[in-house]
């Protein structure tokens, strides 16, 4: 069959028919098959070669395990290692598979080997059984197809010919490191690897949900507040002092001012963002779930938000030193009004009403400089709105505390409850 199906007991089969030779390149290798590999070169004389990654990452991924490894050293199997090797593929004799043990994406960056070239024939091949003409004109396509491959083939076979013996090409393999795979080991010992079927199941249960960070910095402007210095009022008074710690907030009757709505209203859009969309996990501060199925849609209405941010960014300065002037003036104004009722010794010699007020703004005036309002570009630290998605990890599926909230709350099903209990107990049996 050129397009098969192979599973553990035709594999088995086809090596145990083997007369010469087992070529076997794979990410890792498992003790069950290390062991038929060592059966068969008891049996008979057999050329047997293995090449694999020797890489503790690898292990942890579900390639094999350190076992398999240790078991083909001991019974004097030749292992080469290729780093960062994806590729797999079996040569017994004559015949060759290349192979797809499992289904996983590309990855952005592969540390090594994915993917081998095809023959021309070969090819034409894939294309006729994965593709089948369905009428004259594409049967005489592939039949054109099929004749240039004798061509293609013959140019081929002179290329890799000079390409092997006259100007070979990087290796990709090299001998294998006992001490790397020593190394590998006892890391293994030390943090055991998760089992292939349990890291299905974790991917089973982070393709639902995730865990969301939503960072609002900047808005809360009115907390802020003004330093006062204690020689800045030249009279101690409880009177004073009490009124001026009333109005010590740098932005007055925030709620109500119309400059600071836009922050108002902002502020409510985010609580309703993390309403409609987040559930909040109180044994992991700051963070938040969400349903993966709704991540599109809370993205959408945070992109517009971040919109809105962009915009009230640039009104900030105006708005800031708005506040800033705002907050003087009623300073000024309570200052005037006390001091006009309580005069300061320095004015109290004055008895023409005109010069008493000049004296007064004069004295307040001297008050505000001393007080310490900060700079609007001081002040100025852009509003901003970010979100961090994090996996769950089969450490977040063991703790209790979670999966009881996940109940609580209604994030997964009964039976996803169910399935996370079963995999946890399990995983624990298993150490």
């Amino acid at each position: 069959m050129f397009i098969d199906s192979i599973n553990w007991h035709s594999l088995f089969n086809k090596i145990n028919a083997s007369k010469n030779c087992i070529y076997i390149v794979l990410p890792g290798i498992d003790e069950v098959l290390a062991q038929l590999l060592i059966d068969i070169k008891k049996e008979c004389r057999v050329l047997i070669q293995v090449c694999i990654d020797n890489s503790e990452d690898t292990i942890r991924n579900g390639y094999g395990d350190a076992k398999g490894i240790d078991n083909l050293i001991e019974n004097g199997i030749n292992i080469r290692e290729s780093k960062g090797n994806r590729v797999s593929f079996i040569i017994i004799d004559n015949s060759g598979y290349i192979l797809f043990p499992e289904s996983r994406i590309f990855s952005e960056e592969p540390a090594g080997p994915n993917a081998l070239e095809l023959d021309a024939f070969t090819i034409t091949r894939l294309l006729a059984y994965y593709f089948p003409p369905v009428d004259d004109k594409e049967r005489e396509d592939l039949d054109v197809r099929f004749s240039n491959s004798i061509e293609m083939q013959t140019q081929w076979m002179h290329t890799v010919r000079n390409e092997v013996f006259n100007d070979p090409p990087s290796k990709v393999t090299d001998d294998f490191r006992k001490d790397k795979h020593t190394e590998t080991k006892m890391s293994l010992i030390k943090n055991p690897p998760i089992s292939p079927n349990l890291q299905r199941q974790i991917k089973t249960y982070t393709a639902k949900i995730q865990f969301v960070e939503l960072k609002f910095t900047g808005i809360n402007m009115q907390s802020r507040s003004i330093s006062i210095p204690k020689d800045a009022i030249p009279i101690n008074n409880e009177e004073l002092k009490k009124l001026l710690q009333t109005k010590m907030k740098l932005f007055q009757n925030f709620e109500s001012n119309t400059g600071f709505e836009v922050l108002t209203q902002l502020k409510k859009k985010e609580e309703l963002l993390r309403e409609d969309y987040l559930t909040t996990i109180t044994c992991r501060q700051g963070k938040s779930i969400i349903l993966v199925e709704m991540k599109g849609a809370f993205e959408g209405r945070l992109e517009k938000i971040k919109q809105e941010i962009q915009d009230i960014n640039k009104q900030l300065p105006d708005l800031l030193e708005t506040a800033i002037l705002e907050t003087k003036d009623i300073i000024n104004a309570e200052l005037l009004s006390f001091f006009k009722l309580n005069r300061p010794k320095e004015i109290q010699q004055y008895s023409n009403p005109e010069i008493v007020e000049r004296k007064l703004k004069e004295y307040v005036a001297d008050i505000i400089r001393g007080i310490h309002f900060p700079k609007t570009e001081k002040l100025i630290e852009n509003i901003s709105l970010k979100e961090y998605y994090y996996d769950l990890t089969f450490q977040d599926f063991s703790d209790d505390s979670l999966i009881e909230e996940f109940k609580k709350k209604n994030i997964l099903k009964d039976a996803d409850i169910k399935g996370i209990v079963e995999m946890k107990n399990a995983f624990e049996e298993k150490k």
